[in-house]
């Protein structure tokens, strides 16, 4: 049994929990809970879940590795205290008023609790506050395939995050990029736009496969300061998501073989100054490109209101 917290919202307590069911090739099962409810509502609402989730992965229900994933939100009431306590020390609940009643085995149940965000759910559901913590890290930042996959489940292939949905429609659409090739071909972006101080090339088809990876810490760095995240203890991964998916988007429909944007950025073979042709092309491009950060960052980011200055 552990609690999974953190400071602020978005620093990846649920990526950790379906990371580790997926490490320890268990059955994840969430079961978000944001109303106040009765023991046989919650007995209803854990079991219909693993069911559902057993159905999805085609495996048995009753014999299954499961990660019991309780997902409490904030608002909920200290009412809830008896049957937190029932679920995590006595292995289970009970409604008397029916005899209906849920036990999770130990031998193959991991019970996963997220709190949300901050200190308010603690000082409500003090049951919650006197289990194992796990606290998530805002500064950790996976840059693996696999582990992508494992932490983000079905959202890392998925084609709403990169602008291919309708593509997939029409004979000849582009494939949907997973999770780790949307962040690689904006990472690759943001290191190039960087190292050619504020320019951008004409011709940009994603990382090249010859050259060394960008190292974790450096993809993170790259994606906080395009999204103006200067505190790293704050750090939104839901909100670098968001942006890595909008950006990828933008990128891929400017370098589209029929854009407007692709043809005007394009070198001119003919042109009497090569050298400066390819100076004016990148400049433009390079603002091209910056427009499109700033529309992916007010789209990905969550607005922050600043204090009124007297006068």
């Amino acid at each position: 049994v552990r609690v999974h917290t953190s400071e602020h919202a978005g620093a990846g307590k649920t990526f950790d929990i379906r990371h580790g069911a997926a490490a320890g090739k268990a059955l994840w099962v969430h079961v978000p809970v944001n109303l106040p409810m009765r023991p046989g509502q919650l007995i209803d609402l854990i079991q219909s879940q693993i069911t559902t989730a057993a159905k999805r992965h085609s495996v048995a229900a009753d014999s299954a590795k499961v990660v019991l994933h309780i997902d409490l939100a904030e608002s909920l009431p200290a009412s809830l205290n008896p049957l937190l306590f029932d679920l995590a020390y006595l292995g289970g609940i009970c409604d008397y008023t029916t005899g209906h009643h849920f036990l999770w085995p130990p031998g193959r149940t991991t019970l996963s609790i997220e709190s949300a965000a901050g200190p308010n759910l603690f000082n409500t559901l003090r049951v919650v506050a006197l289990l194992p913590q796990h606290v998530a890290s805002p500064s950790s930042f996976s840059y693996d395939p696999q582990e992508l996959a494992w932490g983000m489940g079905a959202e890392f292939s998925s084609a709403r995050n990169d602008g291919t949905a309708m593509d997939l429609l029409r004979p000849g659409g582009r494939r949907t990029a997973d999770a780790y090739q949307r962040l690689e071909f904006v990472c690759t972006a943001l290191h190039i736009t960087e190292e050619m101080k504020g320019r951008f090339p004409s011709v940009f088809e994603g990382p090249n496969p010859s050259s060394p990876k960008l190292s974790p810490s450096r993809c993170l760095e790259l994606l906080a300061k395009a999204c103006e995240m200067t505190d790293k203890a704050r750090i939104c991964k839901y909100g670098l998501w968001n942006f890595v998916n909008v950006m990828y988007w933008q990128l891929v429909d400017m370098h589209n073989p029929e854009s407007p944007v692709m043809h005007t950025c394009m070198l001119d073979p003919s042109a009497p100054d090569q050298a400066k042709d390819r100076d004016i092309k990148t400049m433009i491009k390079g603002e091209l490109f910056h427009f499109a950060l700033r529309t992916a960052r007010d789209f990905a980011t969550r607005a922050v209101r600043k204090p009124m200055v007297p006068r």
